[in-house]
């Protein structure tokens, strides 16, 4: 069970009030059914490690593992899975996680090859929308095998053709794009406006190059889109490992 949070107030625009900026506090939410950033990023950190999984007792013992339900779909996650940061030139303490999936690795490093198409997929752009996350944290669990998945009819097919779809696409997940709007809605910490955005008080999700021109010029909007398109680290387009744009 995910640990309990504090519980921040939804948010409503008042009648007249003009976007997100007039955003105001109006109620409670329960928030114990949700992880905690941390927790949810150190789940992730420890499903890609193979030493984490055989620590665990059922990990150990005379049978094999085709006679230990789960060893299997743990051990997938860490040969499936690789977790690393994106780092900013400007800002040494920077460090944005991220997850790749692909059925091709090369000493625990996952190998895209020229024919891999490339998905990737953001949550979490704002702190406040806190399922988003909760959607990539299962989504990594189908991915891996860990969690079922009857997306492709029965369990053991869908598993299977996840395993098939993984030797022909790379999948980056960034799990948690502004992780410190998103400890702002966990800790009921600021104003509704600062629970969107990054600290740079940007809208992420209206920082891309597509669209960008639709996103609001306005420094003080709750849609600010920045200066210029990717002009945020924590718009990951072009910070993550260069094999090749996403081709989704």
């Amino acid at each position: 069970m995910a640990a309990a949070l504090a519980s921040p107030l939804a948010c409503a625009v008042p009648v007249g009030a003009q976007g997100h900026a007039d955003l105001v506090p109006i109620r409670p939410l329960d928030l114990s059914f949700y992880h905690r950033t941390d927790t949810l990023l150190e789940s992730l950190a420890r499903m890609s490690q193979p030493s984490e999984y055989a620590r665990r007792p059922e990990a150990r013992g005379p049978c094999s593992a085709a006679h230990r339900p789960g060893v299997d779909a743990r051990r997938r996650c860490a040969q499936r899975m690789f977790v690393d940061n994106l780092h900013d030139g400007d800002d040494p303490s920077f460090r944005l996680p991220f997850v790749t999936f692909v059925d091709d690795y090369t000493h625990r490093q996952p190998r895209a090859r020229a024919d891999h198409k490339r998905v990737l997929l953001n949550f979490g752009a704002h702190g406040q929308e806190m399922i988003t996350s909760e959607v990539a944290l299962r989504l990594a669990r189908m991915l891996c095998g860990e969690a079922p998945s009857l997306f492709y009819g029965s369990e053991e097919r869908s598993r299977q053709r996840i395993g098939e779809l993984l030797q022909q696409v790379v999948i980056r997940m960034v799990p948690v794009q502004v992780p410190s709007s998103r400890a702002l809605a966990e800790s009921a910490s600021s104003t509704c406006r600062n629970r969107r955005l990054n600290a740079r008080g940007v809208d992420v999700n209206r920082n891309w190059d597509v669209s960008w021109s639709a996103g609001d010029s306005d420094v003080k909007s709750g849609t600010y889109r920045g200066d210029r398109p990717f002009s945020e680290v924590r718009t990951p387009r072009t910070q993550l490992p260069s094999d090749g744009p996403p081709s989704a």
